[in-house]
């Protein structure tokens, strides 16, 4: 699940130097990586790592355990299939809007994506396909990818066809460079490039820069940038990582700077914690300013349960408009996780989400309810997600259900 603002670096530790007779010196420690999918932060392969119950989650992080023989674990591979399936409930718990199903497949290099829905006379139509295929790579050339999408209209006939072509190379240095290309079915049916988008990381010792140009053809048919992001890593020490993040956009004919995010990432025993503070361009002024902040405390605990609560201070209304009386950020959202693992190997996760009230923007209004419980299987998983909001009368009632079966 996605938490707004949460940052995951995963930091790994150095290699030792080891018994050689010639006494080399020990590598550089490697650079933060980091994911964005929340609001806080966790250093793996600390000196404070949090043991793990035994079976999958003691794979998932085999080599993370501190040590100079440690060794990170390689990525997981995807599952073979996944099936999922949702509906939305009116208040006396009936279906109150078309069944929407996706399943996505994978062989040989393959990945298929099918995502279904039902018409307004009852038929299984679909919505939208994708077929991404990896290309063999001949001579030292870079690797290619290509992703064809189909889109649908509301009676299942084809309509839009779109390919994303995607090159990833390494430059001279040790630098990546990721070029992927926005194809679009014009009226005459031909594919015409309208997106290019050109990613670059580097590393050096324990800093990790990335920078992301998002282009777009102008009137003489030639790209120019129109946003770009820059990223900076640094990690301090094993507990203590920075991630430093500008954004530009296309305004007057230039790029200038629109937003900047800084990001300072903690770790204490087994609880972490993430402060971001996002800073905006201002309209009349073009003054940046602080917009928002938010604060993630993690704490994943010996037994395997994790507690997450994230709070989001800003300026904003309920209804999305900047609150001009505001002198300083208030609080806007409270988002509360909680994972724990059973003998059997079902996690239960529940997420508890709270936003400013729309009659009331001085308090927090009623929270929106999102469970999920992922069972092991033969072959695989089997997760059922519900959503809770609360009614009129102040009960907590289902307003959408989704069960995903996932085959490895």
């Amino acid at each position: 699940m996605r938490l707004p603002g949460l940052i995951v670096v995963f930091v790994a530790t150095a290699a030792a130097a080891g018994q050689q007779s010639n006494q080399e010196a020990p590598a550089p420690p490697p650079p933060p990586r980091v994911q964005r999918s929340g609001g806080v932060t966790v250093i793996r392969g600390s000196t404070t790592q949090v043991p793990r119950p035994p079976a999958e989650k003691a794979e998932a992080t085999a080599g993370e355990a501190s040590g100079s023989d440690a060794k990170p674990a390689p990525a997981p591979k995807p599952p073979r299939n996944v099936q999922s399936s949702g509906t939305s409930l009116d208040s006396n718990g009936r279906q109150r809007q078309g069944l929407m199903a996706d399943s996505v497949s994978r062989t040989d290099g393959t990945t298929a994506h099918t995502r279904t829905l039902q018409s307004i006379n009852g038929r299984t139509v679909p919505y939208i396909t994708e077929k991404e295929t990896k290309l063999p790579t001949t001579g030292g050339g870079p690797a290619v990818s290509e992703k064809r999408i189909q889109r649908y209209d509301p009676n299942g006939r084809p309509s839009q066809q779109e390919l994303v072509r995607t090159e990833e190379r390494k430059l001279p240095g040790g630098a990546v460079e990721r070029v992927e290309t926005v194809y679009r079915e014009d009226l005459n049916g031909k594919m015409q490039a309208v997106e290019k988008t050109i990613s670059t990381t580097s590393e050096k010792g324990s800093v990790k820069t990335t920078t992301k140009q998002t282009e777009k053809p102008s009137i003489n048919g030639r790209f120019e940038p129109f946003l770009r992001e820059e990223s900076t890593e640094r990690k301090i020490s094993d507990t203590q990582a920075t991630v430093e993040t500008v954004r530009k956009a296309g305004l007057g004919g230039g790029l200038e700077v629109v937003a900047r995010e800084e990001s300072t990432m903690t770790k204490d025993g087994d609880v972490a914690t993430t402060e971001t503070k996002r800073y905006e361009r201002q309209p009349m002024s073009g003054d940046m300013a602080l917009a928002s902040r938010s604060v993630g405390r993690l704490e994943e605990r010996s037994d395997g349960s994790v507690v997450e609560k994230v709070e989001t201070y800003g300026y904003k209304t309920a209804g999305g408009a900047i609150n001009l009386n505001a002198t300083r950020p208030t609080l806007q959202e409270v988002t509360e996780r909680r994972q724990t693992t059973d003998a059997d190997g079902t996690v239960h996760e529940k997420i508890t989400t709270r936003g400013l009230d729309n009659a009331n923007t001085t308090q927090l209004g009623p929270p929106t309810i999102k469970e999920a419980v992922t069972k092991p299987t033969a072959d695989g998983a089997e997760v059922r997600t519900e959503v809770y909001e609360q009614s009129v009368n102040g009960r907590m009632r289902p307003t959408q259900v989704s069960v995903q079966k996932i085959e490895k």
